[in-house]
């Protein structure tokens, strides 16, 4: 599958491709450098695997490896098993990097279907103040990333 396909966004005038190598490692820089989300994760001492995707592909795109908060690891999918696994539409992707949501419309997409949690316990989540504050955060963190 070509990312080209599915990434290519208009962003603040420029043409980028999210997710691509490039982005995936800026990502995973400003995620170390937030005070914010590797604290609220360490508080929870949350580790995890988690995918992010599109809803009509089998596998996710690529792999975050969490460990205490920090993001320790970023790749693209080869099989590892997931704790948990986000999937959404490339157009909700878009909108959610452009705009990052608050926990009420990550809430809101979540019930509405358009925001899929194919493994791991999102309503769990979001009843956990430090990791749906986490989760919001991440979508700010995605906004920062340079659109080159």
């Amino acid at each position: 599958m070509s990312l080209d396909r599915f990434f290519h966004i208009k962003l603040k005038e420029q043409v980028f491709i999210m997710f691509s190598d490039t982005w995936l490692k800026q990502f995973l820089k400003l995620w170390n450098n937030s005070l914010e989300l590797v604290t609220l994760l360490r508080q929870e001492n949350f580790s995890a695997v988690i995918g992010y995707g599109l809803v009509e592909d089998r596998y996710p795109l690529f792999v975050l490896v969490i460990n205490s908060g920090r993001l320790v690891k970023i790749m693209r999918y080869r099989q590892q098993s997931l704790d948990w696994d986000f999937r959404a539409s490339s157009e909700l992707w878009e909108s959610m990097i452009e705009n990052p949501p608050g926990i009420p419309q990550l809430g809101l997409a979540y019930t509405q279907k358009r925001l899929i949690c194919r493994k791991g316990n999102y309503s769990l989540m979001l009843k956990n103040s430090n990791l749906s504050k986490a989760f919001a955060a991440s979508f700010k963190i995605m906004h920062q990333v340079e659109m080159t």
